[in-house]
């Protein structure tokens, strides 16, 4: 006969201490010396790899974070290697869509404050609209309750049980 323990022993956890502790362990993993073209094409290889084995549900967060990294990185060495050559119109406008396609796919697969490397980009490309325009969607994005950052949410957003980041204990509303 198998051994069963009752449901009322399992301690339910607060969503939000989950979210906390997924995201501090992210920040420590998201090192990646991407200093280089080869590196991204290196790393992004690894993870297109990786991709095709079995993860949880937090390793492919984790994942999907560096994914973002690996390609906002290589979106901008990638620009700033053709505008800093001769290259002739057409190769630069090819790497300024690439560039920006590969931003975009990083804002899908990261943080929400990914989206403001999309304004950079467009800021530093002259494109100053649609930085404005980014700027305003994040904008909207970063007032949904629930935003966490550097490990603090606001305390407004509670679905159940939620954690009182006053004095770090749980309460339920």
């Amino acid at each position: 006969m198998p051994f069963v323990i009752p449901n009322t022993l399992f301690v339910q956890i607060s969503e939000v201490v989950l979210d906390k502790e997924l995201f501090t362990e992210i920040n420590k993993n998201d090192i990646l010396d991407l200093n280089n073209i080869h590196g991204c094409m290196k790393d992004f290889y690894t993870a297109e790899q990786l991709i095709r084995t079995s993860f949880t549900q937090c390793q492919i967060t984790i994942l999907q974070k560096l994914t973002a990294t690996i390609l906002r990185t290589f979106a901008f060495l990638s620009h700033g290697m053709y505008t800093n050559t001769s290259a002739d119109n057409k190769h630069v406008y090819i790497a300024d869509r690439l560039s920006c396609d590969m931003l975009k796919l990083a804002a899908k697969f990261g943080f929400v404050s990914d989206l403001l490397y999309i304004a950079i980009y467009h800021y530093k490309t002259f494109r100053y609209r649609e930085a404005l325009s980014v700027l305003e969607m994040t904008k909207v994005k970063l007032a949904q309750p629930g935003l966490m950052y550097m490990g603090h949410v606001d305390p407004q957003w509670c679905g159940g049980t939620v954690l009182d980041l006053q004095d770090d204990t749980i309460c339920s509303k």
